[in-house]
Protein backbone atom coordinates (compact mmCIF):
# COMPACT_ATOMS: atom_id res chain seq x y z
CA UNK A 1 0.00 0.00 0.00
CA UNK A 2 1.46 3.58 -1.35
CA UNK A 3 0.94 6.13 1.23
CA UNK A 4 1.90 9.60 -0.01
CA UNK A 5 2.32 13.24 2.12
CA UNK A 6 2.04 12.40 5.46
CA UNK A 7 2.12 15.42 8.36
CA UNK A 8 1.75 15.20 11.71
CA UNK A 9 1.43 18.28 13.64
CA UNK A 10 0.66 18.25 17.28
CA UNK A 11 -0.77 21.09 19.97
CA UNK A 12 0.28 21.16 23.83
CA UNK A 13 -1.58 22.64 25.83
CA UNK A 14 0.04 24.02 29.07
CA UNK A 15 -1.33 24.51 32.08
CA UNK A 16 -4.52 22.56 31.16
CA UNK A 17 -5.66 19.46 31.90
CA UNK A 18 -6.00 18.49 28.35
CA UNK A 19 -4.02 15.85 26.84
CA UNK A 20 -1.96 16.87 23.98
CA UNK A 21 -3.62 16.23 20.72
CA UNK A 22 -1.98 15.04 17.94
CA UNK A 23 -3.33 15.33 13.86
CA UNK A 24 -2.31 13.19 11.25
CA UNK A 25 -3.20 14.06 7.57
CA UNK A 26 -2.75 11.91 4.63
CA UNK A 27 -2.88 13.90 1.79
CA UNK A 28 -5.73 14.95 -0.01
CA UNK A 29 -5.86 11.89 -2.04
CA UNK A 30 -6.64 9.23 0.49
CA UNK A 31 -9.50 11.64 1.77
CA UNK A 32 -11.16 11.28 -1.89
CA UNK A 33 -11.10 7.72 -2.44
CA UNK A 34 -13.66 5.78 -3.02
CA UNK A 35 -13.93 2.73 -0.94
CA UNK A 36 -15.99 -0.61 -0.65
CA UNK A 37 -15.85 -1.49 2.81
CA UNK A 38 -17.35 -5.28 4.25
CA UNK A 39 -18.47 -5.80 7.44
CA UNK A 40 -20.56 -8.84 9.54
CA UNK A 41 -22.82 -8.30 11.29
CA UNK A 42 -24.92 -10.83 13.17
CA UNK A 43 -28.44 -9.93 11.53
CA UNK A 44 -31.10 -12.65 11.95
CA UNK A 45 -34.50 -11.30 10.61
CA UNK A 46 -35.82 -8.85 7.75
CA UNK A 47 -35.97 -6.05 10.64
CA UNK A 48 -32.61 -6.36 11.42
CA UNK A 49 -31.18 -5.63 7.97
CA UNK A 50 -33.08 -2.92 7.79
CA UNK A 51 -31.71 -1.19 10.55
CA UNK A 52 -28.07 -2.09 9.75
CA UNK A 53 -29.11 -0.52 5.95
CA UNK A 54 -30.01 2.94 7.94
CA UNK A 55 -27.22 3.69 10.52
CA UNK A 56 -24.75 2.70 7.73
CA UNK A 57 -26.35 5.78 5.51
CA UNK A 58 -25.95 7.88 8.51
CA UNK A 59 -21.99 7.66 8.34
CA UNK A 60 -20.46 10.96 6.21
CA UNK A 61 -19.36 9.96 3.06
CA UNK A 62 -21.43 6.67 1.98
CA UNK A 63 -22.84 6.54 -1.28
CA UNK A 64 -24.30 3.45 -1.56
CA UNK A 65 -25.19 0.66 1.19
CA UNK A 66 -26.40 -2.85 -0.23
CA UNK A 67 -26.22 -6.39 1.85
CA UNK A 68 -23.41 -8.80 0.74
CA UNK A 69 -23.64 -12.34 -0.75
CA UNK A 70 -24.16 -13.94 2.65
CA UNK A 71 -27.03 -12.36 4.93
CA UNK A 72 -24.83 -11.36 7.81
CA UNK A 73 -23.22 -9.12 4.91
CA UNK A 74 -23.45 -5.10 5.17
CA UNK A 75 -21.40 -3.67 1.74
CA UNK A 76 -20.87 0.03 1.76
CA UNK A 77 -19.54 2.56 -0.88
CA UNK A 78 -18.75 5.71 -0.62
CA UNK A 79 -15.97 8.50 -0.82
CA UNK A 80 -13.68 8.94 2.47
CA UNK A 81 -15.69 6.75 4.73
CA UNK A 82 -14.11 5.71 7.95
CA UNK A 83 -14.41 2.45 8.46
CA UNK A 84 -14.18 2.80 12.05
CA UNK A 85 -16.61 4.75 12.53
CA UNK A 86 -18.86 2.86 10.71
CA UNK A 87 -17.72 0.14 12.88
CA UNK A 88 -18.62 1.62 16.09
CA UNK A 89 -21.97 3.02 14.61
CA UNK A 90 -23.29 -0.67 14.26
CA UNK A 91 -22.13 -2.19 17.89
CA UNK A 92 -23.75 0.29 19.43
CA UNK A 93 -27.16 -1.58 18.32
CA UNK A 94 -26.12 -4.99 17.41
CA UNK A 95 -23.17 -5.43 19.82
CA UNK A 96 -20.63 -6.74 16.99
CA UNK A 97 -19.48 -5.64 13.90
CA UNK A 98 -16.47 -6.91 12.35
CA UNK A 99 -14.87 -5.25 9.24
CA UNK A 100 -14.11 -8.05 6.85
CA UNK A 101 -12.47 -5.98 3.86
CA UNK A 102 -11.53 -2.31 3.44
CA UNK A 103 -10.58 -1.69 -0.46
CA UNK A 104 -10.39 1.37 -3.08
CA UNK A 105 -12.80 1.13 -5.45
CA UNK A 106 -11.42 2.39 -9.48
Amino acid sequence: MHVRNISISGKFFLGSCRSPTIGISLGKDSKKMKRKIVMKVPMNCRKCQTKALKIATTVDGVNSVALGEEKDRVVVIGEGVDAIKLAKSLRKKFKAADIITVAEVK
